[in-house]
């Protein structure tokens, strides 16, 4: 074929005639008598183009046949996922030696179009390889395919073709088979794509209309939130700017009045420049402190200054909606989807999202008027009754920040020991404790809670003085902690539904049949036999202290007669959906883990509640009755031995403290300062047999204890793998939960660490969390053993070439990354993230924890890991863990 191309090429050439225009599949490796590509040279085509490394591992006839109903594409690539469909095409235009050639207009379009066309067939071939999945009920097949496709979305032209044809495509799938992805394809709706996505999403709600409306019904907030934020945020700096202007016009005319001999506006001009330059550092310290409100927030929940108007927007959700015929609302979507379509590169409008969304929930709203009334309602109570009180919430928000001063106590110490003795409380402390002044005051004739009244006279006393330095402000918080933290230790720790909410204590199934919250995340294709209805809600609240919050856990009866235990978790809503993205991520690796033998001989899964976000900061966890934290267990151990819980932290204060005040009085600073104290620390305070001891004493049995220290090795091993990869946050002991019937780790405050560019970083000198009651409990036989076998399975499936481990990853990444540059880019919104930055953050992500994984592959893999552990459980590297993640429990 190649031959005869070339002499009909050189024919045409002699003649003077144009060659017939081809297409992309067609130039790759030609078609056959029967119409079919050549898949072999397509790929190796793509793979030349994309420098993908699995090319291929799709592109196989039996995906293509004319039954399945694909069009005559010659090749489904993976690697029009890893380069920029829309990017610069010079690049792909270079040599081999790096040197760039000259390029011209005309090969710079012919290479696009050409990008534009491969994209278009990679996505048919895609769309075509999930249906066959789908209908041969190859789950996983599905869920690696569909995070390809959404990676694809985002290598989308300013035309947007690709996403024009995975919207003909999608008509012939099941939509069930998105249900896993529903996030992702919501936020989806804030990006240039969103018309073409909507068709999915209105034909899922319409299939599973509960588990749907409650996801719309959460995005909607958070980009009603977002949008108002944004506006505020540009209406402040337009302000501002204006003040700068003004400011700087005053300057202008002093000037011009000093040259005819003023002498005083000369003077003045100088005060007003002082004045402009004021306002605007004022500005930017307020919108800084404002957007690190989040990292306070997601240490300890939302403040309650946030909860008024959030409980407004959940009320302003039903009220005002404009009722519409049933044939209507189902059309509205589509159209308009089709009236607001973009035909340039500027994202969708946060605006458009909005009404996206209300559409389709209008649609939900009149076809399913009686279940969509009933989940308003027990949602609006959840978020209203369910919550924290006033005192509670303020306890929390003590200890939060607390934890925050301590973090730049530390910080600031190691970085430069004399600075801790001068340095002031931090932003985002002052702004809290300025919000929190607010609670202890009347604001608008309204007095002061009575919960917090007694409190009034001291908290004026203690944080009037706007710039307090930071060791008066830890030492405050420490006693303020102390103090509110026995006041909510006398609260109960049961509550009565009745007395809390009515509506809830009343629920009656007879009326409207309600699912069981979470229970649709276990398989996409749920029979209506299975589906678990709520029979009533149990008459007893339950009060969970967890990391200084006090939730609520509601129980359900369902109609099979399980109970079925639920936490009302109330944080902020970056936190939330990032911890939700992460679980994800789990719940798909444990599909990997099952498809290896090595893995799922040896049990490897992660333990992955059900999340069901209610609003964007109050969202519903599945729960059981028995689970227990390292900080728990070494509370019981304080209270025998009548000290106090946060007693090693502060001795590690006090220490650098007078260690800060030696230096600057010119005493060299203590050989080995850290590794000292951490080791007096667990001499004197933190033995290491605490965990031991506690699980002795819960299990007298032998083979009950050792059956639950070999299921707890098991998920800490997978743990670790993923702490290590992810470089996930290493969490405090609060958030070590491990559930005492199952032996599995609880997730909890699972979040990366991001350095200020987006990328992954390190910011601990151990690579996971394996502290001494940890080793000593498992044991040195089985940390050499079994921990490092299952850790060397599970990166082994995770390493396979068939699992596609970058895709789902990059699936995962590109929402966190969607998030992370809309809360640190301007102008602050999920619909102005550039797809061209949006991919080289994904990229970057996930090619480092490509290389992390590298570690355990070949002959040295036993080798790294052993290395890794013995770093982690190094005491020399255990002291220079930041202290409040209290590294010797």
């Amino acid at each position: 074929q190649q031959q005869q191309q070339q002499q009909q090429q050189g024919s045409l050439e002699l003649s003077g005639e144009p060659p017939a225009k081809r297409s992309p599949v067609d130039e790759a490796g030609g078609t056959d008598a029967a119409g079919g590509a050549s898949a072999p040279k397509a790929t190796s085509i793509i793979s030349s183009m994309f420098g993908s490394t699995d090319v291929g591992a799709m592109a196989s006839g039996s995906l293509l046949s004319p039954s399945a109903g694909s069009p005559k594409t010659g090749a489904s690539t993976s690697g029009a996922t890893t380069a920029s469909v829309s990017g610069s095409s010079a690049k792909a235009l270079t040599g081999s030696s790096g040197q760039s050639k000259r390029v011209t207009a005309e090969q710079i379009a012919r290479s696009e179009t050409q990008l534009k066309d491969w994209g278009v067939a990679t996505m048919t071939c895609l769309m075509t390889a999930l249906r066959c999945f789908q209908e041969g009920r190859e789950v996983f097949k599905c869920e690696r395919t569909i995070s390809r496709i959404l990676m694809l979305l985002s290598h989308d032209t300013k035309a947007q073709d690709i996403a024009k044809v995975f919207a003909e495509l999608s008509d012939v799938l099941d939509p069930l088979v998105f249900k896993l992805w529903l996030p992702q394809l919501l936020t989806c709706l804030s990006r240039p794509e969103a018309p073409h996505v909507l068709n999915i999403i209105s034909r899922l709600s319409k299939v599973s209309a509960q588990s749907t409306y409650v996801q719309l019904r959460a995005t909607f907030l958070q980009v009603r939130q977002e949008t108002t934020s944004a506006e505020a945020n540009a209406k402040r700096l337009a302000s501002v700017a204006a003040q700068a202007a003004n400011a700087s016009a005053t300057p202008m005319a002093a000037t011009a009045a000093s040259a005819a001999g003023s002498s005083a506006d000369g003077a003045s001009t100088g005060i007003s420049d002082a004045q402009a330059a004021s306002a605007v550092g004022s500005a930017v310290a307020s919108a800084v402190a404002g957007a690190t409100t989040g990292a306070a927030a997601a240490a300890g929940g939302s403040t309650p200054s946030q909860q008024a108007p959030a409980q407004a927007q959940e009320q302003g959700l039903v009220a005002g909606q404009p009722s519409m015929p049933a044939t209507a609302a189902a059309e509205q979507p589509a159209k308009r989807a089709k009236t607001d379509m973009p035909t340039d590169s500027v994202p969708s409008k946060p605006k458009l999202a909005q009404t996206y969304l209300m559409d389709t929930m209008s649609m939900l709203r009149n076809k399913q008027a009686m279940l969509v009334t009933q989940l308003e309602a027990m949602i609006s109570e959840m978020s209203s009754k369910l919550v924290q009180s006033r005192l509670e919430e303020v306890a929390m928000t003590m200890q939060s920040l607390l934890e925050l001063a301590l973090k730049q106590f530390f910080q600031h110490f190691d970085q430069d020991p004399t600075s801790i003795l001068t340095a002031n409380a931090s932003a985002p402390v002052r702004a809290h404790l300025r919000r929190m002044a607010g609670l202890f005051a009347e604001t608008n004739g309204n007095p002061v809670s009575s919960e917090l009244l007694h409190f009034k006279d001291d908290w004026v006393r203690d944080f009037s003085d706007p710039n307090m330095s930071l060791v008066n402000c830890i030492q405050l918080l420490r006693r303020w902690n102390h103090r509110l933290k026995h006041e909510t230790d006398a609260l109960p720790t049961s509550l009565s539904l009745e007395q809390l909410s009515r509506s809830l204590s009343s629920f009656s199934a007879a009326i409207i049949e309600v699912d069981v919250f979470g229970q649709h995340m276990d398989d996409y294709i749920l029979q209506s036999s299975k589906v678990v209805k709520i029979d009533r809600f149990l008459p007893e609240v339950d009060v969970v202290s967890i990391h200084g919050m006090r939730i609520r856990r509601l129980k359900v009866r369902g109609r099979d007669g399980q109970v079925y235990p639920m936490m009302v978790h109330m944080s902020s809503a970056r936190a939330a959906r990032t911890e939700e993205r992460f679980l994800l991520l789990f719940r798909l690796f444990n599909m990997m883990f099952d498809q290896k033998h090595e893995a799922s001989k040896r049990g490897l899964q992660f333990h992955v509640p059900h999340v069901v976000p209610l609003s964007h900061n109050v969202r519903v966890i599945q729960d059981v009755d028995h689970h227990v934290s390292l900080a728990d267990i070494y509370e019981k151990y304080c209270k025998e031995k009548d000290i106090a819980s946060d007693e090693p932290m502060f001795l590690a204060f006090k220490a650098r403290y007078q260690e800060a005040k030696q230096i600057a009085e010119g005493v060299p600073p203590t050989k080995d300062f850290k590794k000292t104290l951490y080791d007096q620390i667990r001499r004197q305070l933190v033995p290491s047999e605490l965990l031991s001891r506690y699980m002795v004493e819960t299990y007298p049995d032998f083979s009950a204890l050792w059956t639950f220290r070999r299921h707890l090795t098991t998920h800490l091993a997978i743990h670790s793998l993923a702490t290590y990869l992810l470089k996930l946050n290493k969490v405090s002991p609060s958030a070590c939960r491990f559930l005492l019937t199952k032996a599995v780790i609880f997730p909890w405050d699972v979040s990366p660490f991001l350095d200020a560019n987006g990328t992954q970083q390190n910011m601990d000198p151990v690579p996971f969390r394996l502290t001494p009651n940890y080793v000593k409990f498992i044991s040195a036989q089985g940390i050499t053993g079994p921990f490092a076998s299952c850790v060397l399975s599970a990166a082994g499936a995770l390493q396979d070439p068939n699992m596609h481990v970058n895709y789902i990853l990059g699936a995962v990444f590109r929402d966190e990354m969607i998030s992370w540059l809309a809360a640190h880019k301007e102008p602050f919104l999920t619909s102005a993230v550039d797809n061209e930055l949006l991919m080289q953050k994904v990229t970057a992500n996930v090619g480092t924890i490509r290389n992390r994984l590298k570690v355990f592959t070949g002959d040295s893999a036993s080798t790294n890991l052993d290395h890794l552990i013995k770093s982690t459980t190094s005491s020399a590297n255990l002291s220079e863990v930041l202290c409040i993640y209290e590294p010797w429990l």
